[in-house]
């Protein structure tokens, strides 16, 4: 990520690009306005003061924008608090001139974590279930996808690349599983049920502006929009295994779990359960991450986690009293 806002300094000199929270035109003592900007990016948030007259339209036009550019240099105010006092700012409208880089963090080890992809499509002992993974994650808007989208909107795997991330984290878990019980288990629909099991974040996700979820998203979901993508794929193929096709499909779509969690069935197969599960523990796990991102205070519990309903033992264990 370029220049975090966790990283400013006094004296810092800015020039990148925020998501606008908000801005506030105010009145200082002398009678002359002034603005402030509320800003952000993955690490935290600022506060950008502009000392200059803008124009009414322009004012309000920036009402309306999520994304700006600022150039400026970073002050202590009063309060002893990191700003930024800005001497030039654009509002920007297009998501083509977006620098996603400014805004989001992004994960460290892509390349790596497509060789281990790879690599796991190379354990695939069915030739039917190997040709269809390796059509899907050959394809270059997917691979792209997956090397740019997170695996969810704020509760894990945030970053760009996360998707891909844990979809490699859970495939690695449920092999690790398989070399267990190998008389139990399928392994080539189970290391395919773990890098299909996310498919249709692809279409559920975007990041322009933010992690948004798109219309068809929120229609359909990831479960069901995954399930299509990869029956277009089988049908493409042509000679596929139906009893192979539906086992895949049932992974896909049990892989919440729960009803209540919006799978739209409860996992019926080993191979089922065991991907639900290792989406489980690469979920947590990195949420345990995020938490102890967030704790700047050093405290050893975090805030409570609306998504897990609880709070976390995120300090040294050494520290227990």
């Amino acid at each position: 990520m370029i220049d975090p806002i966790s990283e400013f300094h006094e004296g810092k000199v800015i020039s990148k690009q925020f998501q606008l929270v908000s801005i506030d035109e105010r009145i200082a003592s002398t009678g002359s306005k002034y603005y402030i900007f509320h800003l952000k990016d993955d690490t935290g948030k600022i506060s950008g003061f502009y000392f200059q007259s803008i124009d009414k339209e322009v004012f309000e036009k920036l009402k309306n924008v999520n994304i700006v550019f600022i150039e400026g240099i970073v002050e202590k105010d009063k309060n002893s608090e990191l700003v930024i006092k800005i001497t030039h700012f654009k509002g920007i409208d297009k998501k083509e001139d977006i620098r996603k880089e400014d805004i989001f963090k992004r994960e460290d080890n892509i390349e790596v974590y497509w060789k281990e992809l790879e690599k796991l499509i190379d354990l695939v002992d069915d030739g039917e279930i190997k040709k269809l993974l390796t059509i899907i994650f050959s394809h270059e808007k997917i691979r792209e996808r997956y090397s740019e989208y997170p695996a969810a909107k704020s509760v894990h795997h945030i970053k760009l690349g996360g998707l891909l991330r844990h979809t490699i984290e859970v495939a690695k878990i449920a092999y690790n599983i398989y070399k267990v019980f190998p008389d139990k288990l399928d392994k080539s629909l189970l290391i395919a049920g773990a890098l299909l099991h996310d498919l249709g974040k692809i279409e559920e996700y975007e990041v322009y502006y933010d992690r948004e979820i798109t219309d068809r998203g929120r229609f359909l979901g990831h479960i069901i929009m995954g399930v299509m993508r990869v029956r277009d794929v089988i049908k493409k193929i042509g000679d596929f295994s139906p009893k192979k096709a539906v086992l895949l499909e049932h992974i896909i779509l049990s892989h919440h779990g729960r009803l209540e969690y919006n799978s739209p069935v409860v996992p019926l197969i080993p191979e089922a359960f065991i991907i639900h599960y290792a989406d489980e523990i690469s979920t947590k796990l990195d949420i345990f991450d995020i938490q102890k991102e967030k704790n700047n205070k050093e405290e050893n519990w975090s805030n409570y986690v609306r998504s897990i309903e609880r709070k976390l033992y995120i300090g040294d264990y050494n520290d227990l009293k």
